[in-house]
């Protein structure tokens, strides 16, 4: 099987909790993950990194968004039923919609800087 390298905002409460469910499921060790704040030997710039998941395979083919999503879903047995509709949304543009939407407004928390006291505001 072809590994995936995901790149993924670790100040990003909701990365960084998919990321853990992703690795729960990943049996077989097919997808790693690098947080984007860590130092970066790329030729992706950070800020592409943190608008959108971006995921790179052993032959260097680079997957953003939706489609990297879809990469993973294909190399992680319980999530490859979801790969081919999530195929077919981003061949129709659907998906990319969808997926900016949740990429757009997810809130960002550095790293350490909030307890469980801490509240995030709703609005942007």
């Amino acid at each position: 099987m072809n590994k995936l390298l995901v790149f993924y905002d670790s100040w990003c409460p909701l990365c960084v909790g998919v990321k853990e469910n992703i690795q729960k499921f990943d049996w077989f060790k097919n997808v790693s993950f690098i947080s984007i704040r860590d130092s970066l030997d790329i030729d992706i710039s950070v800020e592409k990194l943190s608008k959108e998941m971006h995921a790179i395979n052993k032959n260097g083919n680079v997957f953003v968004g939706i489609d990297a999503i879809a990469e993973i879903s294909f190399r992680i047995p319980i999530y490859f039923p979801i790969w081919l509709p999530l195929k077919i949304i981003s061949k129709f543009k659907f998906g990319l919609k969808i997926y900016k939407y949740i990429a757009n407004n997810r809130k960002i928390v550095p790293v350490n800087h909030c307890n469980d006291k801490c509240s995030i505001n709703s609005s942007n």
